[in-house]
This record gives structure tokens, sequence and C-alpha cells, in this order.
């Protein structure tokens, strides 16, 4: 049986035992993605790596504020030399959420790694946004540091070398 990264992520999430550490650029989007312009554009950036993609389909129903099925599909490329770079997009009755992200759990990254990941980060934000106009080259860079979901956590931006 196939268990999922949207999945995996809950099951860590609700363990709570472990932090998650790593740096994100996030946003929301109203317009349409095209999941094959994205990847298009990820074939075009050389220090990305081997891409794996993967999607995913989850039905739920949401109580609140008015009870709707609601169905999220979730694109997800992991890249990079150990593929522990993950770009979601993921697709709900709001609109689409683009993650990108470097992160571990129960382990620190090393701020070498951080800083050699962020110029492969905003190199593949700016071609997504290149050639597929979504406007995500210029998204702030926030670091990950979550503790277990009763114990609070942080999450602060953070001021990244120029590219």
């Amino acid at each position: 049986m196939r268990i999922g990264f949207f999945a995996l992520g809950i099951i860590f999430s609700l363990s709570g035992c472990d932090r998650m550490y790593g740096v994100q650029s996030r946003t929301s989007l109203r317009d349409p993605v095209s999941i094959g312009c994205v990847k298009t554009a990820l074939k075009t950036i050389p220090e990305a790596g081997k891409v794996t993609y993967e999607h995913e389909q989850h039905n739920y129903v949401e109580l609140s504020p008015k009870q709707r099925n609601v169905r999220t599909t979730s694109h997800v490329w992991l890249y990079g030399e150990e593929q522990n770079s993950v770009l979601q997009i993921n697709q709900n009755p709001d609109g689409w959420d683009y993650t990108n992200t470097h992160s571990s759990i129960g382990r620190a990254i090393p701020e070498s790694e951080i800083r050699q990941f962020i110029p492969v980060m905003r190199k593949v934000n700016q071609a997504i946004q290149d050639e597929c106009g979504l406007r995500v080259a210029d998204l702030q860079l926030e670091r990950i540091s979550e503790g277990p979901l009763w114990g609070g956590g942080r999450q602060a931006a953070m001021t990244a070398p120029p590219a």
C-alpha cells in the first residue's frame, strides 16, 4: 500500500515528536496553474538535478464555515541531489497554494546546506515565473523551526544572501 507525501506530512505533524527544520518560500495563487508548464520549467534548471513528480487527490468534508465536500489535488516535485527539496502546488476550491521548501524532520539543517539550497530555490521560483507567469520569483524566504503542535514552534522570515 502506497502512502503519499500528503499523508506522511499529516502523520508526522500529528505525531508531534520531532521538530521540522529548514527554509521555504510560499504563497497562495488565485489564477489556475499549468502543471505541464511547471514540469517544463523545472527541466530547465540543471541545479535541480533529477526531478521526481507525483500527484494525489484527497477528498474530505469541510465543516466550517459551511459544510461542503472538498477535493484537494497535490502536485509534488522532489528535486536536488538527495531529492530532499520539495516544490508542492496544492489545488483546492479556493485557489492554489505554492510552497518550495528544503526541510528535515528531527534534524537541524546546517546553515551551509541552507545557503547552498537558497540559490537553487530562487532559480526554481524564477524559472516558474518566467515560463508560467506565476508571481513567485520574489517570495520572501522563511526559516522553518516547527515544534510539536502543542508546544508551539516558530516560523520567521529570514534574510538570505543575494542571488
